[in-house]
């Protein structure tokens, strides 16, 4: 039988996910805890690290800290709440 695309690549996909991209996934990733303005409020996630497991996902902290909003065009001012 053929193999499909998506079997060949589950093992490269896998591996690619749990080495690489999970590893630095929370430098893009971030969530915001505030209405999109000059400034966002950012939500601070940790991960819990086993020493040989694979990564755990990232769960919020309960901490968050006032970041400038360089992401979107709602820095400009154009999707910020009207005061």
């Amino acid at each position: 039988a053929p193999k499909t695309k998506e079997t060949w690549s589950t093992g490269w996909v896998a591996f690619y996910t749990e080495h690489a991209y999970r590893r630095i996934e929370d430098n893009w990733n971030h969530v915001i805890g505030s209405a999109p303005g000059a400034t966002v409020e950012v939500c601070e996630r940790v991960r819990p690290r086993p020493l040989i497991a694979p990564l755990g996902d990232l769960e919020l902290s309960g901490k968050s800290s006032e970041m400038i909003n360089l992401g979107s065009y709602n820095y400009l001012g154009f999707g910020g709440v009207d005061e």
